[in-house]
């Protein structure tokens, strides 16, 4: 079968494309800052133009700043309860007590564990052991 047809007797699919373009020329991305006009000054001084069904993708580090949704580790005073699952796990317990604080129950604790939160679920095994952690980069974002 072609590369482009699908089944027999239908027409061949036109093929699919896919380019991506990075916008460079963003300045540093702080707190409060409008993210979307940002993006497209950056653009337009790039001379990369927008067309109607485009996806522009913007990385979950860059929104957090913007909304402010870094916390700084050092700052973090461990529960008894994060440092019991951080010893289980061998993580940070300032980083599990962050999580804790997002977290509306412990779904299971054993082996790893995963919580539920209001945007959705986080398992000890989806991060690394940053300084400073985004307070959402472990949600996958679901329906809980």
């Amino acid at each position: 079968m072609a590369k482009n047809a699908s089944a027999k007797g239908s027409k061949p699919r036109p093929r699919a494309h896919i380019e991506l373009i990075p916008v460079a020329g963003l300045p540093e991305i702080r707190e409060g800052d409008d993210l979307p006009r940002l993006i497209f000054d950056a653009a337009r001084t790039a001379r990369i133009s927008f067309a109607d069904k485009d996806i522009v993708v913007v990385a979950q580090k860059v929104v957090s700043k913007v909304e402010g949704r870094l916390v700084n580790l050092s700052t973090i005073e461990p529960s008894a309860q994060a440092s019991q699952l951080a010893a289980k796990e061998g993580r940070d317990a300032r980083l599990v007590e962050v999580i804790l604080r997002e977290s509306r129950r412990i779904v299971r604790d054993h082996p790893g564990w995963t919580t539920q939160t209001s945007r959705g679920t986080m398992s000890s095994r989806c991060f690394p052991q940053p300084r400073t952690v985004r307070r959402d980069c472990w949600l996958r974002h679901s329906e809980s």
